[in-house]
């Protein structure tokens, strides 16, 4: 049928056919109408099968859209969690802690977080805390002992192994740019 075959000219080949589309092309081809109606009808027929693509194709890009606008929401709440570990770094922080911080639950929170920062939440606060000790192991004349309260260690001894695996070298290597 000529209809049918304009229709299919205007169908990607990717879109499925809904029941409502079969059936609508089902009208088309038996239509037993007298000649004076037949061009109504499938007018009327023609409005419908467009109005049910377009109505998909508007569900699909709404969808895409909403999406698309929870990425920034997702990103601003991994970098608040981010700004609350840095304020934090001086204790012990749990994963459910943060969670309840953010106001989602604990798995939303890691999945979030590597999302964000392609690293763990725990990867990411031991990075903070080295670099904010070396930084107060060159500017400050503060003890390595008292540095290692300072960003979150209760034994120092544990800070100096996590110091020198993160950076190669022991703390007590710093040189600091206020002595002498």
């Amino acid at each position: 049928m000529e209809t049918t075959r304009h229709l299919s000219a205007l169908w990607s080949p990717n879109v499925k056919l809904t029941t409502v589309h079969t059936t609508q092309l089902s009208k088309l081809k038996m239509n037993t109408y007298p000649e004076g109606f037949k061009k109504s009808f499938y007018e009327t027929i023609l409005i419908e099968f467009l109005n049910e693509i377009f109505t998909s194709q508007l569900k699909t890009i709404s969808n895409k859209i909403n999406q698309v606008n929870t990425i920034p929401k997702t990103t601003n709440l991994m970098y608040k969690v981010h700004d609350y570990l840095t304020y934090n770094l001086h204790r012990s922080v749990t994963i459910s802690e943060l969670a309840m911080f953010a106001g989602i639950n604990t798995t939303k929170l890691k999945t979030d977080f590597k999302s964000t920062f392609q690293t763990t939440v725990f990867k990411h606060l031991t990075s903070l805390r080295m670099q904010k000790a070396l930084v107060l192991l060159r500017e400050s004349e503060k003890s390595i002992a008292q540095i290692s309260h300072q960003v979150g260690y209760k034994n120092p001894q544990h800070f100096t192994v996590a110091f020198k695996k993160y950076y190669g070298y022991l703390p007590s290597k710093i040189s600091r740019s206020n002595k002498n």
